[in-house]
């Protein structure tokens, strides 16, 4: 077949369907990237799936998209760690988009790590400091006099409840490239075309009862040209955008 003819592929996690002639000439290991679930898996496993008998009707609808994001390199903000194995000296479980389930070491944790059965990367989600605090103070409750027990019930209590709200806080930011949906959909509403919208990087730390949330981004200005800002916002517990600025 020519490498000009359109290629069927089949994302692996949410099974749509597209054509694709960039995709032609690419090697089996190349990773492709799946605009709509934003999953990012080998291009042989795009080709497995779009050989394989289609799947049974569902309810959910299928939005079609143009052409797969091909990125070969590794998710921004994340280090590649290695392919994970089932080991007893392992602490996170993780279970990948395909639904296999593993560990990953705690040396990993920030990194990613291939799926041992299908290749699949999987960032590795970090264990704050007030968690692994919560756990030593769980472990060491029934090893302790009554006298500070209560004195410990009460530390673990406020660190719980600290700890749900950093959590909270933190699942406002995507897992793929650290960005924050919220600040991303004001960014791109700023933007003369949302669509060359590109994340480069986010970070963030706490001010009293909000979140300053800095993202580095490129895009397209009014002429066309490609330029890199940097927005500033500040962001309640609850995710909301209460103020932002763009240098």
């Amino acid at each position: 077949m020519s490498r000009t003819e359109p290629e069927s592929l089949t994302c692996p996690n949410c099974q749509h369907s597209l054509t694709s002639t960039r995709t032609r000439a690419m090697d089996d290991a190349k990773v492709v990237g799946c605009k709509r679930c934003e999953l990012k898996s080998p291009l042989r496993q795009w080709r497995s799936f779009a050989s394989a008998p289609p799947p049974l009707p569902t309810t959910k609808q299928e939005v079609p998209t143009s052409e797969p994001l091909v990125d070969p390199k590794p998710l921004p903000g994340a280090e590649i760690g290695t392919v994970a194995s089932s080991c007893s000296s392992f602490h996170k479980k993780l279970e990948c988009p395909n639904g296999h389930k593993f560990e990953a070491k705690t040396s990993e944790e920030g990194k990613q790590i291939a799926c041992p059965e299908c290749g699949t990367f999987i960032l590795v989600p970090k264990t704050g400091l007030i968690a692994i605090l919560a756990i030593l103070v769980t472990l060491a409750l029934p090893f302790l006099l009554c006298g500070g027990c209560l004195t410990l019930l009460s530390d673990s209590s406020s660190s719980s409840s600290s700890r749900s709200s950093t959590s909270s806080f933190e699942s406002q930011f995507s897992a793929w490239d650290g960005s924050h949906y919220a600040v991303n959909e004001r960014i791109k509403a700023s933007m003369n075309d949302p669509g060359s919208f590109e994340h480069v990087k986010t970070i963030y730390f706490e001010v009293d009862d909000y979140y300053i949330v800095k993202t580095t981004f490129r895009g397209k200005n009014a002429f066309g040209g490609t330029v890199t800002n940097t927005a500033n916002a500040q962001v309640s517990r609850s995710g909301t955008v209460m103020d932002m600025t763009i240098d």
